[in-house]
Protein backbone atom coordinates (compact mmCIF):
# COMPACT_ATOMS: atom_id res chain seq x y z
CA UNK A 1 0.00 0.00 0.00
CA UNK A 2 1.75 3.71 -1.17
CA UNK A 3 0.22 6.89 -2.07
CA UNK A 4 -0.35 5.96 -5.36
CA UNK A 5 -3.03 4.03 -3.98
CA UNK A 6 -5.04 7.32 -2.58
CA UNK A 7 -3.38 10.18 -4.87
CA UNK A 8 -2.97 8.67 -8.17
CA UNK A 9 -5.93 8.32 -10.63
CA UNK A 10 -4.09 5.57 -13.42
CA UNK A 11 -4.03 3.70 -10.22
CA UNK A 12 -7.80 2.79 -10.53
CA UNK A 13 -8.24 0.90 -13.80
CA UNK A 14 -10.39 -2.30 -14.56
CA UNK A 15 -8.54 -4.02 -16.10
CA UNK A 16 -6.37 -5.76 -13.29
CA UNK A 17 -7.85 -7.17 -9.76
CA UNK A 18 -5.83 -4.09 -7.62
CA UNK A 19 -7.73 -1.39 -9.65
CA UNK A 20 -11.26 -3.22 -9.05
CA UNK A 21 -10.42 -3.81 -5.35
CA UNK A 22 -9.07 -0.33 -4.60
CA UNK A 23 -12.52 0.84 -6.17
CA UNK A 24 -14.22 -1.48 -3.79
CA UNK A 25 -12.35 0.31 -0.94
CA UNK A 26 -13.43 3.55 -1.90
CA UNK A 27 -16.90 2.51 -1.56
CA UNK A 28 -16.60 0.77 1.68
CA UNK A 29 -14.51 3.71 3.05
CA UNK A 30 -17.41 6.36 1.83
CA UNK A 31 -20.02 3.77 3.70
CA UNK A 32 -17.79 3.96 6.85
CA UNK A 33 -17.41 7.73 7.05
CA UNK A 34 -21.54 8.06 6.99
CA UNK A 35 -21.28 7.85 11.10
CA UNK A 36 -18.30 10.60 10.94
CA UNK A 37 -20.78 13.15 9.03
CA UNK A 38 -23.29 12.86 11.47
CA UNK A 39 -20.64 14.16 14.39
CA UNK A 40 -19.17 16.54 12.45
CA UNK A 41 -21.60 17.86 10.40
CA UNK A 42 -24.70 16.90 12.16
CA UNK A 43 -27.35 18.62 10.31
CA UNK A 44 -28.67 17.10 6.89
CA UNK A 45 -28.50 20.25 4.93
CA UNK A 46 -25.17 20.78 5.65
CA UNK A 47 -24.10 16.99 4.42
CA UNK A 48 -23.42 17.77 0.60
CA UNK A 49 -21.20 20.98 1.12
CA UNK A 50 -19.08 19.28 3.14
CA UNK A 51 -18.90 16.23 1.05
CA UNK A 52 -18.08 18.34 -1.65
CA UNK A 53 -15.44 20.18 -0.04
CA UNK A 54 -13.76 16.71 1.11
CA UNK A 55 -13.61 15.60 -2.31
CA UNK A 56 -12.98 18.68 -3.47
CA UNK A 57 -9.47 18.89 -1.43
CA UNK A 58 -8.71 15.41 -2.49
CA UNK A 59 -8.45 16.34 -6.34
CA UNK A 60 -6.43 19.36 -5.29
CA UNK A 61 -4.18 17.04 -3.39
CA UNK A 62 -4.50 14.45 -5.99
CA UNK A 63 -3.09 17.06 -8.85
CA UNK A 64 -0.18 18.21 -6.42
CA UNK A 65 0.79 14.62 -5.92
CA UNK A 66 1.07 13.73 -9.91
CA UNK A 67 1.69 17.40 -10.91
CA UNK A 68 -1.62 16.67 -13.44
CA UNK A 69 -5.26 17.27 -13.48
CA UNK A 70 -6.47 13.10 -12.85
CA UNK A 71 -8.27 12.39 -16.72
CA UNK A 72 -8.77 8.70 -15.87
CA UNK A 73 -12.69 7.97 -16.42
CA UNK A 74 -12.41 5.38 -14.15
CA UNK A 75 -11.21 8.01 -11.43
CA UNK A 76 -13.93 10.08 -12.14
CA UNK A 77 -17.12 7.03 -11.75
CA UNK A 78 -15.24 5.95 -8.70
CA UNK A 79 -14.99 9.37 -6.85
CA UNK A 80 -18.60 10.13 -7.70
CA UNK A 81 -20.01 6.90 -6.51
CA UNK A 82 -18.66 7.88 -3.08
CA UNK A 83 -20.05 11.24 -3.29
CA UNK A 84 -23.02 9.96 -4.41
CA UNK A 85 -23.13 7.26 -1.41
CA UNK A 86 -21.66 9.74 1.59
CA UNK A 87 -23.92 12.58 0.12
CA UNK A 88 -27.21 10.07 0.87
CA UNK A 89 -26.10 8.21 3.53
CA UNK A 90 -25.36 11.31 5.64
CA UNK A 91 -28.13 13.05 4.91
CA UNK A 92 -30.47 10.12 6.17
CA UNK A 93 -28.27 9.82 8.46
CA UNK A 94 -28.25 13.13 9.93
CA UNK A 95 -32.06 13.31 8.93
CA UNK A 96 -32.27 10.18 11.38
CA UNK A 97 -30.38 11.93 14.03
CA UNK A 98 -32.35 15.61 14.29
CA UNK A 99 -35.56 13.18 14.46
CA UNK A 100 -34.66 11.85 18.07
CA UNK A 101 -37.13 12.90 20.53
CA UNK A 102 -35.74 15.21 23.14
CA UNK A 103 -36.22 14.88 27.02
CA UNK A 104 -36.67 17.12 29.45
CA UNK A 105 -36.91 17.27 32.95
CA UNK A 106 -40.22 17.44 34.82
CA UNK A 107 -41.74 15.47 31.76
CA UNK A 108 -44.26 12.39 32.67
CA UNK A 109 -42.57 9.46 34.60
CA UNK A 110 -44.00 7.16 32.10
CA UNK A 111 -42.01 8.70 29.22
CA UNK A 112 -38.98 9.94 30.43
CA UNK A 113 -35.70 8.37 30.61
CA UNK A 114 -34.83 6.88 33.95
CA UNK A 115 -32.92 9.80 35.68
CA UNK A 116 -29.87 10.05 37.14
CA UNK A 117 -31.48 11.20 40.51
CA UNK A 118 -31.69 9.44 43.63
CA UNK A 119 -34.69 8.18 45.50
CA UNK A 120 -35.58 11.17 47.34
CA UNK A 121 -35.20 13.52 44.87
CA UNK A 122 -37.09 11.63 42.70
CA UNK A 123 -40.38 11.46 45.70
CA UNK A 124 -39.84 14.84 46.19
CA UNK A 125 -40.00 15.55 42.53
CA UNK A 126 -43.34 13.62 41.83
CA UNK A 127 -44.91 15.60 45.19
CA UNK A 128 -44.94 18.60 43.76
CA UNK A 129 -46.13 17.70 40.66
CA UNK A 130 -49.42 16.86 42.01
CA UNK A 131 -51.80 18.81 43.78
CA UNK A 132 -54.23 15.96 45.42
CA UNK A 133 -53.31 13.58 48.11
CA UNK A 134 -51.64 10.44 46.97
CA UNK A 135 -54.70 7.86 48.31
CA UNK A 136 -56.95 9.63 45.67
CA UNK A 137 -57.61 7.11 42.23
CA UNK A 138 -58.12 9.81 39.71
CA UNK A 139 -54.73 10.41 37.06
CA UNK A 140 -52.18 13.15 37.83
CA UNK A 141 -52.71 16.62 36.61
CA UNK A 142 -49.52 18.40 35.72
CA UNK A 143 -48.90 21.26 36.97
CA UNK A 144 -47.04 24.30 35.10
CA UNK A 145 -44.32 26.21 36.29
CA UNK A 146 -45.90 29.92 37.08
CA UNK A 147 -48.80 27.70 39.18
CA UNK A 148 -45.26 25.96 41.01
CA UNK A 149 -44.29 29.06 41.62
CA UNK A 150 -46.94 30.82 42.99
CA UNK A 151 -47.34 27.61 45.59
CA UNK A 152 -44.24 28.11 46.98
CA UNK A 153 -43.73 31.68 46.90
CA UNK A 154 -44.07 32.84 50.05
CA UNK A 155 -45.58 36.82 50.59
CA UNK A 156 -43.70 39.25 52.00
CA UNK A 157 -45.37 42.83 53.28
CA UNK A 158 -43.89 44.52 50.01
CA UNK A 159 -45.71 42.05 47.71
CA UNK A 160 -48.86 41.74 49.45
CA UNK A 161 -48.42 45.99 49.39
CA UNK A 162 -47.42 45.71 45.53
CA UNK A 163 -50.75 43.74 45.01
CA UNK A 164 -52.90 46.56 46.80
CA UNK A 165 -51.92 49.48 44.97
CA UNK A 166 -52.37 47.35 41.73
CA UNK A 167 -56.16 46.07 42.74
CA UNK A 168 -56.84 49.87 43.43
CA UNK A 169 -55.07 50.72 40.52
CA UNK A 170 -57.19 48.90 38.24
CA UNK A 171 -60.29 49.23 40.18
CA UNK A 172 -60.03 53.26 39.84
CA UNK A 173 -59.27 53.29 36.23
CA UNK A 174 -62.08 50.81 35.37
CA UNK A 175 -64.25 53.60 37.38
CA UNK A 176 -62.79 56.19 35.79
CA UNK A 177 -63.58 54.35 32.10
CA UNK A 178 -66.88 53.40 32.64
CA UNK A 179 -67.63 57.18 33.98
CA UNK A 180 -66.02 58.71 30.71
CA UNK A 181 -68.20 56.37 28.53
CA UNK A 182 -71.20 57.05 30.31
CA UNK A 183 -70.84 60.49 29.33
CA UNK A 184 -70.85 60.79 25.97
CA UNK A 185 -74.19 62.40 24.76
CA UNK A 186 -76.00 60.54 21.82
CA UNK A 187 -76.70 61.94 18.40
CA UNK A 188 -80.12 60.24 17.19
CA UNK A 189 -79.65 59.94 13.74
CA UNK A 190 -82.92 61.92 12.83
CA UNK A 191 -81.18 65.03 13.26
CA UNK A 192 -78.12 64.16 11.04
CA UNK A 193 -78.37 66.23 8.08
CA UNK A 194 -78.94 64.17 4.60
CA UNK A 195 -76.14 63.93 2.47
CA UNK A 196 -78.38 64.40 -0.59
Amino acid sequence: MTMDAIFKAEVLQTDNVFGWTLGLVWMVTAVLLIPLLVMIVQRARQVLDFVLTLHGCHLLFCCIYEHQFPWTMTWWIVQGLTILIMTLGGEWACMRHEMKPIFLMGSSSTTSPPSRMTGTDQRALDEDDTDEPSSSHKPKRKVSDAERRDQHTEKGPLTEAVGKARKVILDRSQQLWSANNDSYETIPMSSMPSSS
